[in-house]
């Protein structure tokens, strides 16, 4: 099992993405944690290497999110989008359906712990799904599925 992962965080507040760092590093010490305050530096990450996670806090700015995840997708297919922010700040689910988010968490100390774990999950799933089907999708039909890959497990 494959642990070095390539994960972007995307907050505004430093302290926030030095404690979800932290976090995550507990989790998976072998990952690869790239920190970014804006677009640009999202991009910067983006170009120098693959992508295995994007976590966001989209504080008042969701379209620019989206577009943000969109354009991740289009280069990884299988990169992860998860939603992380206070519970005021959070789109309803309604808002993520279909724009390419796979989670939304809230920023909570329940929220720092459990989300690492969670991530990683879904991490295995996505790498389990590549090792099953062998062939890499994003090269063939990435304009005609920009969705992320996933699998459904016994519980769904």
């Amino acid at each position: 099992m494959n642990n070095n992962y390539r994960i972007i965080l995307f907050d505004g507040d430093k302290n926030d993405r030095a404690l979800l760092s932290l976090a995550l590093k507990s989790v998976l010490p072998d990952s690869k944690v790239l920190e970014a305050t804006s677009a640009v530096e999202v991009a910067h990450h983006i170009s120098s290497g693959s992508v295995d996670a994007f976590i966001a806090d989209p504080i008042a700015r969701f379209g620019e999110l989206i577009a943000v995840t969109q354009d991740i997708r289009k280069r990884y297919p299988a990169c992860l989008s998860w939603l992380f922010s206070s519970e005021a700040s959070l789109p309803p689910l309604r808002d993520c359906v279909g724009r390419g988010i796979d989670g939304r968490i809230k920023k909570d100390s329940s929220g720092f712990l459990d989300l690492p774990h969670l991530l990683l999950q879904r991490l295995k799933w996505v790498e389990e799904l590549k090792e099953r089907l062998p062939l890499d999708p994003g090269s063939l039909f990435s304009s005609f599925f920009p969705a992320a890959h996933r699998l459904l497990s016994e519980t769904g």
